[in-house]
């Protein structure tokens, strides 16, 4: 039996991607864009990253919420045993876990702040040398 011949499309997704004025949806040629970034150093595109953060911000924001939600399920003494102390377990390892992971946002904020303020000056320099040479 003779496998079926399938076409090369490119798939399109539509992710939501912030703007100023709300939340609208673009559609992004993900495997064309990618495709064209033929090796790990060449960039991906602005707009291709914007949009894959958001996709995937959102996946996993949605599913952190629903285990969250799943954990409160739990919260039923008259089907589980469960006194303050396991509360307060649960409540600083979340705590700990998102306090970790906003870290590593602001890290990475804070560090991009950076490499902007010294690409800026870098040009600053630059431009000052070619008015005097």
């Amino acid at each position: 039996m003779a496998a079926a011949k399938k076409t090369a499309k490119t798939p399109t997704k539509n992710a939501k991607i912030a703007s100023g004025n709300g939340v609208k949806a673009a559609p992004v040629r993900v495997a064309a864009a990618k495709a064209k970034a033929t090796s790990a150093r060449q960039a991906v595109p602005p707009l291709m990253r914007r949009a894959d953060f958001v996709r995937l911000a959102e996946g996993r924001t949605s599913r952190a919420v629903e285990q969250i939600r799943l954990l409160g399920n739990l919260s039923n003494l008259s089907a589980y045993d469960f006194d303050e102390k396991d509360v307060k377990e649960i409540k600083k390892v979340l705590q700990k876990e998102i306090a970790a992971t906003m870290a590593l946002f602001e890290r990475s904020l804070k560090k991009a702040a950076l490499k902007r303020e010294r690409k800026q000056l870098k040009l600053a320099g630059s431009d000052r040398a070619a008015a005097r040479g």
